[in-house]
């Protein structure tokens, strides 16, 4: 590994001016990843690069004049922005003087080389903070995705420790889990998207039985008797609000057992489900088996009955209800 590292660092000191000022500084800190990054607090002495402008006049054909290891850091010379060189605001006869003086012993330069290296070095830190892409790393452990976990109701660390759920698969989504209200079109878009490309689709409003407190039934004269407001015969009532089914499917016979109790995505699914729901509501889970990948019946251990055993011929997709609250 450490090969590689010095291979692709003396191919970018070999080939600097074709890259850009950006991506060039990026390699460089990539490659050495224990260095001080640029542009921040220091100590200079440990970033791996020292900035400062081209001393000419010529024409800049590209961003990047040359890259030249010393002393342990990396000196690069840039044709733009800078106090002299081709792009300076000042007077020319101040780059002038600083190509005519010695090199080992141009003092203008080296005093003006202080701004331009912090200069430089901001400017870098600039584009770098508003690119996620860079920004980013694994696990999403860096500050900016701490944020959009912050939007989400996840700030706290410990929150995303529970349960078996990969939080950083979320970000994508980050806009739409920070509202308020949850569609079930969000819970098919997330959830599909989680578990790459999953065919899922929501059937809302699913009745259900619910049972009704012993306190809260009819007693005629005494309580919970007036008709149209808190009026119930019997001990149940029927609801059509307060749960839903998420079907799964048609999958082929792997995936299907991936979502059975027994399998790896069955406890994610459930976790993710209820991160998902805002409010209380009962769900269950459909598992839909491709009719052609739904498995003749055979007693052995891998057939479950109830899960993946059918009897007979069977004309149609498999299909599995699990509980899921």
């Amino acid at each position: 590994m450490a090969s590689e590292t010095r291979t692709t660092t003396s191919d970018l000191i070999e080939n600097s001016r074709f890259y850009s000022f950006f991506q060039l500084v990026y390699l460089l800190e990539s490659n050495h990843p224990n260095a001080v990054p640029v542009g921040y607090q220091g100590p200079v002495e440990g970033e791996i690069l020292r900035f400062r402008p081209a001393a000419h006049l010529a024409f800049p054909a590209a961003d990047i004049a040359s890259l030249e290891s010393s002393d342990n850091q990396y000196l690069l010379s840039l044709n733009f922005m800078g106090l002299y060189g081709t792009t300076s605001p000042l007077p020319a006869f101040y780059t002038e003087a600083i190509i005519a003086a010695d090199l080992d012993e141009n003092q203008r330069r080296d005093f003006l080389d202080i701004f331009h290296h912090r200069l430089f070095s901001l400017f870098y830190r600039i584009w770098r903070k508003y690119r996620y892409y860079i920004e980013y790393k694994k696990g999403a452990v860096d500050a900016f995705s701490q944020r959009m976990f912050s939007l989400m109701g996840l700030g706290d660390p410990q929150l995303r420790q529970v349960g078996n759920i990969q939080w950083d698969r979320l970000l994508y989504y980050v806009g739409l889990l920070s509202m308020r209200s949850r569609s079930a079109v969000v819970l098919e878009k997330v959830i599909s998207h989680y578990f790459s490309n999953l065919p899922v689709a929501i059937e809302q409003c699913v009745p259900r039985w619910v049972a009704i407190e012993k306190w809260q039934q009819n007693r005629m004269g005494l309580g919970n008797c007036s008709l149209g407001q808190d009026f119930s015969v019997g001990d149940r009532v029927l609801d059509r609000a307060g749960k839903f089914n998420i079907r799964l499917g048609p999958l082929n016979f792997n995936r299907f057992c991936d979502f059975m109790p027994t399998g790896k995505y069955y406890k994610t699914l459930r976790d993710l489900v209820k991160f998902l729901l805002i409010d209380p509501l009962d769900f269950d889970v459909v598992l839909i088996l491709k009719k052609a990948e739904v498995p003749k019946m055979r007693l052995s251990a891998d057939t479950q009955l109830g899960w993946s055993g059918w009897m007979g011929e069977v004309s149609e997709d498999g299909v599995v209800v699990l509980v899921g609250r």
